[in-house]
């Protein structure tokens, strides 16, 4: 009996380490591709406890540089966060998973009501997210006067302190509003204008660039940029210096979804991180943390009063703010691609 017992415990002891491996390789993993500084880290780390996962996140700064990656070769990711002019891209290319409403209850906080006036249907392959304005901050303390129009890229008073972003769609549709076309102009001549004059713009620029504008306008590096609202309210609820202006021709705006790849390896879980994310409490934790706008009605209740009225959030509100979303264009995108190629060329 007791070398049975003895043999027992060899035998527990030789297998345990093979338990706990097998305990630990079975713990799922979701692999989430999202745009930097996206998500609050702690709200990362409670999905992770409450649904007994790891997530590894990887990151990119623009949707061109993400579909790129994907069409490339780069797999195994299950969550992806497409803005509204790549989704039907993606949905058409076959790489989207169409959702389970049933696993997805928190998207009945969705905004609708805005995205109508944006124009964007309801998309069976992506729940809206989060919206993006883009228009200019800029440093109070050293310009005079307020930015009005993207025009400012041409003062050559300010040649070398100034950016503009590295994104074909928001730096193009710039120029093209610019000039009175819409920011979806499918008309090569009008396109081309744009090219010329972001090309002009350039030469007043120090990059092109979608990531570091932030710090470069917080340290007066950069007195102008071009930017996202959302950056730009992080920055300039740091510091009085720091103002940002819509211009008065307009506006761009896009809707960031949130989808799954058709390949993941673990869909239940990907609607479970969607959900969770489609949270109000969690929708409006992210929301003062990135203070970039989730499409959830009900957490912008749950919002400080200044969120809440902020302009920068809700230029809605505003009555001379005119935005217009940017939308897939087509066959006109090859046009665009040429157009950006030489602008970054030039």
């Amino acid at each position: 009996m007791k070398k049975f017992f003895g043999f027992s415990l060899l035998l527990i002891a030789l297998l345990l380490p093979f338990s706990v491996y097998k305990v630990f390789s079975s713990k799922k993993t979701l692999y989430v591709y999202s745009w930097s500084a996206y998500i609050k880290p702690e709200i990362i780390d409670r999905f992770q406890k409450e649904y007994n996962c790891s997530v590894v996140l990887d990151t990119y700064d623009s949707n061109e540089a993400m579909y790129t990656k994907l069409r490339l070769g780069g797999s195994g990711y299950d969550i992806l966060f497409p803005s509204n002019y790549f989704l039907d891209t993606m949905v058409k290319d076959g790489m989207l998973l169409e959702l389970d409403e049933a696993n997805l209850p928190n998207a009945k906080y969705v905004d609708y009501p805005f995205l109508r006036r944006l124009d964007l249907p309801k998309n069976a392959y992506g729940i809206p997210f989060i919206v993006s304005f883009s228009g200019i901050a800029w440093r109070k303390d050293r310009l005079s006067q307020m930015p009005t129009s993207w025009g400012i890229f041409g003062n050559d008073s300010l040649r070398g302190r100034m950016t503009m972003m590295n994104d074909m769609r928001e730096t193009l549709g710039a120029g093209l509003l610019y000039l009175g076309y819409s920011a979806n102009s499918t008309d090569a001549r009008e396109i081309d204008h744009a090219r010329d004059q972001v090309k002009l713009w350039k030469k007043n620029l120090v990059k092109l660039e979608s990531e570091q504008y932030k710090n470069g306008i917080a340290g007066a590096e950069y007195l102008v940029v071009h930017g996202y609202s959302g950056d730009c309210l992080q920055v300039a609820r740091n510091t009085t210096t720091i103002g940002f202006s819509f211009p008065k021709e307009g506006s761009v705006a896009s809707v960031d979804y949130v989808a799954i790849m058709r390949t993941s390896h673990d869909k239940e879980l990907a609607h479970a991180f969607i959900n969770f994310l489609h949270d109000p409490k969690i929708a409006a934790e992210n929301m003062a943390y990135t203070y970039y706008r989730c499409l959830n009605t009900e957490a912008k209740k749950l919002l400080p009063i200044d969120l809440q009225t902020s302009p920068l959030l809700y230029p809605e509100t505003v009555n001379f703010v005119r935005f217009e979303c940017l939308r897939a264009v087509g066959t006109a995108r090859k046009q665009y691609v040429k157009a950006w190629d030489s602008v970054k060329e030039d």
